[in-house]
C-alpha cells in the first residue's frame, strides 16, 4: 500500500468580498481560491506545484501552515492530513507543535521573511528546538546548520544582520531554519524566485543534497518555472484556477503532457535542443480575476481545444495512466 506523508482532500479556500476587492460586478459574499482541491505527497518524494501567478501556489502553502490571514481568508472544508493527522481540526497549541517540528516553510523573498532588526544567529536559534540541552549547544548546531547550507564563515555570520547579507546568503538561512528540526515535509514557495541563475543552480543543488540526506522527508516545491520541475521533482502537479489540472510522475509530465494548460505551458518555452528556430506559442489571454473563472473549467476560456461543454460542467478528475490524472473533458 502506498505510503502517503501528506494528503489533502477536497480543499476549498475563500476570500471575503467585502474585504477585497475581487472583480467588478461580482455579487458573491465569497470566492473560492482554491477549489475541491485535493493532492497527495508519498514520503521522501519531491513533488513540483506549478502554475501562472495568480493559480493559487502560495495560498495552497499557507493553508497547509494554517497561516491565512483569518477571517478575510479562510478554509472553508477539506481536510489536510500529515502521518494521518488531520491538520484542520488542531488546535493552536498543538499546531505550534507541528510547526517547525513535523513541517516548515521557505518562502520565496528571504528579504521580507527574515527580521532587520534581529541577527542572523538570534533568528536561527529561535528555529532550534528548547530541547536541545544547553545554550551552548544550542550556538555549535546553529552553526552547523550555517556551514552545512554552505554559509562559509559561519562563526561570524552568526552576529550579521539580514541586509549584511546577499540575497543568496540570506536564502541559505532561511533553509538553515526550516530544516533545523528536522521535519518530515518542507515547503518551498519559489525559494528561488529573487536569485540569479547561478545562485538559483546553487540553492536548488543544496536542497537536493539536504533531500538526499533525510531520505523519509518529503518537499513541496512549488514554481513557475518548469525547467527547475524537470531538475528536481519525483511527481508533478499543474494548477490553475486554484484546481489540479494534471498530476503525474516527471519524465511523463514532460514527454506526454494531456490537459490543453500543461501543453501550452510547455509549448511556450524555447528549446535549445531543436535544431531549427521555432516560434514559441504562448497560451492566449490572461488568468481571469478571481469571480470571473467560466462556471465550468476554469481554463476553458482560454482553451484552444475547448468544446460547448467545457463552459458549463466541471470536469472530473481521471486517472488515464498509471499515476497520471487529468481534469479534462476531452478525456
Amino acid at each position: 500500500m502506498m505510503s502517503f506523508l501528506l494528503e489533502i482532500k477536497n480543499l476549498t479556500v475563500s476570500i471575503q468580498n467585502e474585504n477585497f476587492y475581487i472583480s467588478k460586478g461580482s455579487n458573491n459574499l465569497s470566492t473560492n481560491v482554491i477549489d475541491n482541491l485535493s493532492l497527495d505527497i508519498r514520503a521522501g518524494e519531491i513533488y513540483g506545484l506549478v502554475g501562472e501567478s495568480g493559480s493559487g501556489k502560495t495560498l495552497l502553502a499557507l493553508s497547509i501552515m494554517r497561516l491565512l490571514s483569518e477571517p478575510f481568508i479562510k478554509i472553508n472544508s477539506g481536510e489536510i492530513f500529515l502521518n494521518g493527522t488531520d491538520i484542520l481540526k488542531l488546535s493552536y497549541e498543538n499546531l505550534r507543535k507541528i510547526r517547525g517540528n513535523k513541517i516548515s516553510i521557505i518562502f520565496q523573498e528571504p528579504s521580507s521573511s527574515l527580521n532587520p532588526v534581529l541577527k542572523i544567529g538570534t533568528q536561527l536559534l529561535e528555529a532550534i528546538s528548547p530541547d536541545t540541552n544547553t545554550n551552548q549547544d544550542k550556538k555549535e548546531y546553529a552553526i552547523s546548520l550555517l556551514k552545512k547550507v554552505g554559509v562559509p564563515d559561519a562563526e561570524s555570520r552568526m552576529n550579521y544582520y539580514p541586509h549584511q547579507l546577499s540575497g543568496g546568503m540570506k536564502q541559505r538561512v532561511m533553509i538553515a531554519m526550516a530544516i533545523a528540526r528536522k521535519p518530515s515535509l518542507i515547503i518551498a514557495d519559489e525559494p528561488t524566485t529573487a536569485l540569479d541563475v547561478t545562485i538559483q543552480a546553487e540553492i536548488l543543488d543544496l536542497l537536493r543534497n539536504l533531500h538526499s540526506e533525510q531520505s523519509e522527508s518529503s518537499i513541496l516545491f512549488i514554481t513557475h518555472n518548469l525547467a527547475i520541475v524537470n531538475q528536481i521533482c519525483d511527481t508533478v502537479s499543474v494548477i490553475y484556477g486554484g484546481e489540479i489540472m494534471e498530476t503525474a510522475p516527471r519524465d511523463e509530465f514532460f514527454s506526454n503532457p494531456l490537459h490543453p494548460y500543461t501543453q501550452g505551458l510547455l509549448n511556450s518555452l524555447p528549446d535549445i535542443n531543436k535544431s531549427k528556430r521555432i516560434k514559441l506559442s504562448p497560451i492566449k489571454g490572461t488568468v481571469p480575476p478571481l469571480g470571473k473563472f467560466p462556471p465550468g473549467c476554469k481554463f476553458a476560456d482560454r482553451c484552444e481545444k475547448a468544446v460547448s461543454i467545457c463552459n458549463k460542467i466541471k470536469p472530473e478528475n481521471k486517472e488515464l495512466q498509471k499515476n497520471h490524472f487529468v481534469k479534462c473533458h476531452l478525456y
